[in-house]
């Protein structure tokens, strides 16, 4: 069983592993809500970039990974620009990914995926095996 002390741990350890493989400052955020609202993805995610990152501020590293929004954030850098702080969030996004696929946890299973090459482009097929499994 977890006590506070070990949790309280286990969060830190999550935040310095997040700041360390992003490269950005999860605290720099003032909840001002700006990346949300030019998100073109937020529509497709479970909960906000702004909730992401509220989470990740908090160490709820397990709630976290209950939601899917951080796999399907484009990185296209809208939130980034739009950010009043200069936070990188797509760059602390991504994180969030590699240390899930750091645990051999695969967003989508290759070999069960049926995908056909008259779907997809075939760097769409290429970048998303990239990006959602280890």
């Amino acid at each position: 069983m977890l006590t506070k002390m070990s949790l309280q741990k286990a969060e830190k350890s999550f935040i310095s592993k997040l700041r360390e493989i992003g490269g950005q400052n999860p605290y720099l955020c003032m909840q001002c809500g700006n990346c949300s609202a030019v998100c073109p993805m937020v529509e497709h995610m479970e909960i906000s970039p702004r909730m992401v990152l509220r989470l990740s501020q908090l160490g709820m590293e397990d709630r976290l990974r209950k939601f899917k929004s951080f796999w399907v954030c484009s990185s296209c850098y809208s939130c980034g620009v739009q950010c009043p702080r200069g936070i990188k969030i797509p760059s602390l996004l991504e994180a969030l990914r590699l240390m899930t696929l750091r645990q051999n946890v695969n967003y989508i299973e290759p070999s069960s995926e049926v995908v056909s090459g008259d779907d997809y482009p075939q760097i769409a097929l290429v970048a998303a095996l990239r990006k959602m499994s280890s």
